[in-house]
C-alpha cells in the first residue's frame, strides 16, 4: 500500500510539473469581498486547489475512521460488560440453587450495581428475601423488577406470592387479575386465584373462576375432576345462600346441582 501511496504522489508531481511548464500565465484571485490576489500563477492555482481537496478528504476520512473505531471499541466494551454480567449470573443461580443464599445475594448485587435494570438479578434477589421471610424487602426488588417490566408475568407472580404470604388477598388478588389480562387462560393463575377464594369463602367468586378453568383446554380426567369441584362449589354457594337468607338463590343454585346430575 505505502508503495502504491508513493507511486501516485509521483505521477502527481510529474503531471503538475507538466502543467507547470506548459501552462505560465498568471490570474487574478478574489478569494473575499475586497481580497484579491493578482498575478497568482496558474499552477500554484491548481497546486493550492488540490491540496485543500486531498487534505479536505483525508479530514473526512480520518473523522470516518475515529467514529467507526470508538463505536466498534464501545460495542466491544459493552459485550466484554455483559458477558461478565452473564457469568457473575451464572455463578449466582449456581449459588442460589445450592441454597447458597449469601454468596448468591452478593453475586447479584454486584449485578444491579452494575446495570440496575437487570431483570433476573432483582427477582433473584427478591426471591431470597422472601426465603428470609422479609417480605417487606422482597415487595421492594420485585417492584425495582415490574419498573424494569411492568408486564412479566413473573413479575406479577412474584409479587402475588408476597401478599398471599402475608395474607393480603385482595392485593394477591389484583396481580393474578393483572396476569389475566395478559394471558386469561393460565391455568396455574386461575388455579391459584380459586385457591384464595376457596380459603376465604368466598363462593360466588370461586364458582365463576371454576367455571373459566373448565373453559380452558384440559386433559380429559382433569376435566372431570374440575367438573366434580364445580359441583361442590355449587353446593358450598347454595348453602351460603341458604344460611345468609337469600332462600331464592339458595333453591336455584341447588336445582342447578340436581340437574346436573340428572
Amino acid at each position: 500500500m505505502a508503495k502504491l501511496n508513493i507511486f501516485f504522489i509521483v505521477l502527481f508531481l510529474t503531471a503538475l510539473s507538466l502543467l507547470a511548464f506548459f501552462n505560465k500565465d498568471s490570474v487574478s484571485v478574489t478569494v473575499w469581498k475586497g481580497v484579491t490576489f493578482e498575478d497568482v500563477p496558474v499552477i500554484a492555482l491548481i497546486f493550492v486547489s488540490t491540496t485543500i481537496g486531498l487534505l479536505s478528504m483525508f479530514i473526512i476520512s480520518s473523522i470516518r475512521d475515529a467514529r467507526r473505531y470508538v463505536g466498534t471499541w464501545q460495542v466491544q466494551r459493552q459485550e466484554k460488560k455483559e458477558a461478565k454480567i452473564q457469568e457473575s449470573y451464572s455463578k449466582g443461580l449456581d449459588a442460589f440453587f445450592a441454597t447458597r443464599y449469601e454468596e448468591a445475594a452478593e453475586l447479584f448485587k454486584r449485578i444491579v450495581e452494575n446495570e440496575p435494570s437487570h431483570l433476573n438479578a432483582l427477582l433473584r434477589l427478591g426471591d431470597i428475601s422472601f426465603i428470609k421471610s422479609d417480605f417487606a424487602r422482597a415487595r421492594e426488588l420485585y417492584m425495582a423488577a415490574r419498573e424494569v417490566s411492568p408486564r412479566n408475568i413473573e413479575v406479577l407472580r412474584s409479587l402475588e406470592k408476597v401478599f398471599e404470604a402475608k395474607g393480603k388477598w385482595q392485593d394477591a388478588i389484583k396481580y393474578l387479575d393483572d396476569i389475566l389480562e395478559i394471558d386469561s387462560e393460565n391455568i396455574k393463575v386461575l388455579k391459584n386465584k380459586r385457591d384464595i377464594y376457596e380459603r376465604t369463602r368466598k363462593w360466588e367468586e370461586i364458582v365463576d373462576v371454576q367455571q373459566k378453568i373448565l373453559k380452558c383446554k384440559l386433559p380429559q380426567e382433569e376435566e372431570q375432576e374440575e367438573n366434580r369441584r364445580l359441583l361442590g362449589y355449587k353446593y358450598e354457594l347454595g348453602r351460603f345462600y341458604l344460611e345468609t337468607g337469600s332462600t331464592d338463590k339458595a333453591v336455584k343454585s341447588l336445582k342447578n346441582i340436581i340437574k346436573t346430575e340428572l
